[in-house]
């Protein structure tokens, strides 16, 4: 797989998508109302749904926190497992005014494993659960399956902008925005 160290070593050839954490807390909201609203009829209409109760809030917030983390973990996992990179080269953190917690890998890869990166939270964490409501249709559930949806907000919009590029482009997380840098391959021309 092609590497390079640092956008810094050229940074004239790398091109930035990225999107302010405000904006993409937006996105995010508007993303996820598709899915949202027919799913929610649809869930409505199951004869085993169930009300809500008092316990369902404390139980929606302890695995919000614990999805939230396996949504990053995702992340991370597809970055070693799919992309070859090493775990010294993945860091975790919180962007305090996003409130946004996030997985970042230090070195750049080929689009088409960062494309795997971006949406393994999607496919592994927010859609089983999107399914499992529909087996128990708990509005603990409903409400934590919206959550992470919602999550996946950034990721679904940075597999979107990264769509017109070559799949040997290089990529690399931004260093302090949501987003990467991108650098389309030398076609020697």
């Amino acid at each position: 797989m092609p590497v390079c160290s640092t956008p810094d070593a050229d940074s004239s050839t790398w091109e930035a998508e990225t999107l302010s954490a405000k904006h993409l807390n937006v996105v995010g909201l508007l993303l996820a109302v598709p899915f949202l609203i027919p799913f929610l009829l649809a869930w409505w209409l199951l004869p085993h749904a169930r009300p809500y109760q008092e316990s369902d809030l404390a139980i929606y917030l302890g695995l919000a926190i614990v999805c939230t983390v396996f949504h990053e973990g995702a992340h991370a996992l597809a970055a070693i497992l799919i992309g070859g990179v090493r775990p010294a080269e993945v860091s975790f953190g919180f962007n305090w005014r996003g409130l946004m917690p996030y997985c970042h890998v230090h070195r750049s890869v080929t689009l088409r494993d960062y494309r795997h990166f971006c949406l393994a939270p999607f496919f592994f964490i927010s859609l089983p659960l999107l399914a499992a409501c529909l087996v128990f249709p708990a509005p603990w559930l409903l409400l934590l399956a919206w959550t992470m949806l919602i999550g996946c907000a950034g990721d679904v919009w940075i597999w979107l902008k990264l769509r017109p590029y070559a799949p040997l482009s290089l990529v690399q997380d931004h260093p302090t925005d949501c987003g990467c840098l991108i650098r389309a391959p030398n076609t020697g021309g």
